[in-house]
């Protein structure tokens, strides 16, 4: 390869320009040194041009290369590895390969790649809105297309991230990265590999590769893939708790030992942010599972994300890609004019473009004012019945939250989903209809499946916000539907607890019948029900708790 390439002076001292002489079936290629694009823990990469078309090359950090350090030899020969790798794999999910040259100042290998637009990590962080469902769900199907091709061909990344993802401009995603890849070749059913430290970036590594002496499989690559999908769902860098806590052991020679936190546990906060409609959810749990036996291959994890592109959610996420600001088609549906609404349908109208400004559909607009007739247009018309604006509203949800039961009993029977929580605050349809009393809906909702239990992001059920609230026939109508009224909020304050705090007696005439606890005090501060109505001035109410057996002596740690 070497007498084959020379060196050729350019106008900027910073450029390498060779002349490739036909290798690789190129010419030319100018690596533009001062224009870095990452770095890594041995390399950057930087802007070049091959050809004349731009391309991106990977080289060694000088301090590595100039270093008489016998330790930093590893850096360069992981290099070299990925080097050899990376020429060896041809995927359309996997960086290409465009061929390896040699700088003639240090004789060290430059890996030349194709140059991709953004890094998942910027992708995300840098996004003004939630990213689309269905470029989600592209996105990590791709992440999965390209680790299962490692698979098959006995190679485990060891060190998938956000930084090692990278994205064309049509969101296209392709690993990267090889640096800390493990050929397999001598063990084809990979079963386990011994190695002296954990591989790769350690929040999205599996217990298994914590350990002092970690031991690991293919399964280390399907549990980071866990955690790229929860950060590609939650635009959040992962940020587990602490991997586990100390236990007193007296058999123990330091009278303590490590105990593992599970990871469902130490990545709670953002689980608790993937919404229950994306069926995200149910494949993160599987990836994060602690036993590496437990978890999907990248293979089955191809065959479960790529189910995700048949459903409605993905078929309407990308039929909404397109924003044409609000048309005549959304004044006709937001006022209930049927014969224009008609009119325009039988046109080529785009029945799910959205409104620049808010991200409005003309079926949400529809739902929102109680425009049933102009529901069942747009429905029988293939409007998608779930398309959420830009505050995650859907049309089920405004339907909800305004109280048009024959508009939400139209939109359930299409198929939208009743426990569908797209809102930041975690709300779902049914929330949203207690919270403003509307009771023939939360009827239709709860026939539909709503689950009565459903906490929000504080914690709090429908019926707490029922008690909160003062929804008399709501909070009853709750319990008898099998709302649990010891369900707390974040703080510890159950349904009883607001009731009585906002002195609505009837709710807690209906609470204590139907088995609250008198005495349950919140876990923040230990104010019990009695002390809070006694502090807010309800007399009525304190009357009603003294005789249900409320303890007048119950401490609080409240000052």
């Amino acid at each position: 390869m070497g007498n084959r390439i020379s060196l050729l002076l350019t106008g900027d001292p910073n450029d390498i320009s060779l002349n490739l002489s036909g290798l690789y079936g190129y010419q030319n290629v100018v690596i533009h040194t001062a224009q870095v694009l990452g770095s890594g823990a041995y390399g950057n990469a930087v802007k070049a041009t091959l050809d004349k078309n731009p391309c991106a090359a990977k080289i060694l950090h000088r301090v590595i290369v100039d270093s008489q350090d016998p330790g930093l030899s590893d850096f360069i020969s992981r290099f070299e590895q990925e080097c050899q790798i990376l020429r060896d794999l041809k995927h359309p999910n996997i960086v290409q390969f465009l061929g390896v040259v040699q700088d003639p100042s240090t004789n060290k290998p430059i890996l030349l790649m194709e140059l991709m637009k953004d890094s998942l990590t910027h992708f995300l962080e840098s996004s003004p809105t939630d990213i689309p469902y269905h470029v989600q769900v592209n996105i990590s199907h791709d992440i999965a297309l390209a680790v299962a091709h490692l698979h098959r061909n006995g190679i485990l990344h060891r060190d998938l991230s956000s930084n090692n993802i990278l994205l064309n401009a049509s969101h296209l995603a392709k690993v990267t990265d090889f640096g800390m890849s493990k050929i397999a070749a001598s063990n084809p059913s990979m079963t386990r590999s011994k190695v002296t430290q954990c591989p790769g970036t350690l929040v999205y590594m599996p217990p298994e590769a914590l350990r002092p002496q970690p031991r690991y499989s293919d399964k280390i690559d399907t549990f980071s893939i866990g955690v790229l999908l929860l950060q590609i769902v939650t635009r959040k860098f992962p940020a587990p708790t602490a991997a586990s806590t100390t236990r007193e052991d007296p058999s123990s020679a330091w009278g303590e030992i490590d105990v593992p936190i599970p990871e469902m546990e130490r990545r709670k906060s953002d689980i608790v942010k993937v919404p229950a409609y994306s069926g995200f959810l149910p494949v993160i749990r599987d990836c994060l599972k602690d036993k590496s036996k437990d978890r999907p291959t990248a293979a089955q994890l191809c065959q479960r994300l790529g189910q995700l592109k048949s459903t409605a959610v993905y078929s309407g996420s990308r039929s909404a890609l397109l924003f044409e600001g609000r048309t005549e088609l959304h004044d006709a549906a937001e006022r209930g004019d049927v014969k224009t609404v008609e009119r325009l349908l039988s046109t080529s109208v785009n029945i799910n473009s959205r409104t620049e400004d808010k991200g409005h559909t003309a079926l949400l607009l529809a739902s929102w004012k109680g425009h049933v007739e102009v529901v069942r247009l747009l429905l029988k018309a293939g409007a998608a019945v779930f398309i959420p604006d830009k505050d995650g509203l859907s049309p089920l949800y405004v339907a909800s939250c305004n109280g048009h039961t024959e508009v939400v009993d139209v939109l359930v029977k299409a198929g939208a989903d009743v426990n569908q929580a797209t809102t930041k605050s975690g709300s779902v349809p049914l929330g949203i209809a207690v919270q403003h009393g509307h009771t023939e809906t939360v009827q239709r909702l709860l026939e539909a499946g709503a689950n009565v239990n459903h906490q929000n992001k504080n914690g709090q059920t429908p019926v707490y916000s029922a008690s909160f609230k003062g929804h008399t026939a709501v909070v009853k109508l709750l319990i008898e539907n099998g709302a649990d009224i010891s369900i707390c909020d974040e703080i510890g304050a159950s349904p009883l607890f607001v009731a009585s705090q906002e002195g609505h007696s009837d709710v807690v005439d209906i609470l204590l019948e139907a088995g609250a606890d008198v005495n349950q005090a919140t876990t923040e501060d230990g104010v019990s029900p009695l002390y809070i109505a006694s502090q807010e001035g309800h007399s009525d109410v304190v009357d009603i708790l003294l005789e249900a057996g409320a303890d007048v002596h119950q401490a609080t740690t409240k000052v």
